[in-house]
């Protein structure tokens, strides 16, 4: 039973062998590569393939290797960086003394930064490059020459975004100027903004919501008042072609209750329509929010006895 197990292991185990196998034979054809072409003056390619190998097989060969190559194509600070790793790191006495005399050698060339913000902001971020550094200490930091692209954030402020040039043996220094606060939100009248529209988003301004409604209502009771019209009509058609007296009068009074209601309904959409084109006359006129935001309104037909009407309830 335990044969499949073991099995399976050793298969897992050889699988990873040969990956490593693979990694550093990668890494060696790298190498060779790069020292050809470092060897033939195309530093930026040498370059690229002495990191490629050294990301499959750290070895302080490669790296110090690699660190001669940024020399050679000016990344001085990147080459530095490295040289530093190798006065700690190296394997023996004599390599990593002389690493250190290569980044010793350096210093003077390197170009550095140091940013400085006028007004710390609370969470504060700075990135420089699209690296995170801290803005409070001011300590000039290496760096490759070149451009530098510094950006601040922080909450509740406007992104402040500049550009400068490293130059080597010199330190850029980039003042960060007070953070522009960004305006407050009305949320309040974004809140009854969306209770009118009845949805999320972007909802239309007060006024043109009641308008829009108000002219909806209108043509929802004038059909109405047609409607219970002709209903009306045909409940006296029928009253009149009715034998049975009892019949006849129930039906009587069933078309006059319908006109009643058609005429109630009438004239609330006559009303309701006289309001829509007021509303829709004045809808170039300038909007006071204070007042919608205090504008409520509420409509609903109702019919009563042989009437009826609009009621309306809230203030605008």
């Amino acid at each position: 039973m335990n044969q499949p197990i073991l099995t399976g292991a050793a298969v897992l185990l050889a699988s990873a062998t040969l990956a490593r196998a693979d990694a550093s034979q990668q890494a060696v054809a790298l190498f060779d590569q790069g020292m050809q072409d470092y060897d033939a003056s195309r530093y930026d390619k040498a370059c690229k393939e002495f990191a490629d190998s050294l990301a499959l097989l750290p070895d302080s060969g490669t790296k110090g290797a690699l660190a001669r190559c940024y020399e050679k194509i000016d990344r001085v600070a990147t080459a530095w960086s490295l040289w530093r790793e190798l006065a700690d790191a190296a394997p023996s006495p004599s390599l990593r003394l002389d690493a250190g005399k290569r980044a010793q050698a350096l210093l003077p060339s390197l170009p550095r930064f140091v940013v400085h913000a006028q007004t710390l902001q609370s969470s504060l971020t700075v990135t420089v490059n699209g690296v995170a550094i801290d803005a409070s200490t001011e300590v000039p930091l290496p760096t490759d020459p070149g451009s530098l692209t510094v950006k601040a954030t922080a909450p509740g402020y406007k992104d402040w975004i500049s550009s400068a040039t490293a130059t080597k043996g010199e330190t850029t220094r980039i003042e960060i100027p007070p953070m522009e606060a960004l305006p407050p939100l009305d949320t309040r009248d974004n809140a009854d903004a969306a209770h009118v529209s009845g949805v999320g988003g972007p909802a239309a301004p007060r006024s043109h919501v009641v308008r829009n409604a108000t002219t909806v209502t209108t043509a929802i009771l004038l059909a109405s008042a047609l409607g219970a019209e002709l209903w009306g009509e045909h409940t006296y058609s029928q009253a009149q072609h009715e034998p049975d007296d009892s019949k006849q009068a129930g039906e009587w009074s069933s078309a006059n209750h319908e006109r009643y209601a058609a005429e109630a309904l009438l004239g609330a959409g006559l009303a309701c329509g006289a309001w829509a084109t007021w509303l829709w006359l004045k809808r170039d006129a300038p909007e006071r929010p204070d007042i919608a935001r205090r504008s409520t309104l509420s409509m609903s037909p109702f019919v009563f006895g042989h009437g009826g009407g609009l009621a309306m309830a809230g203030s605008w």
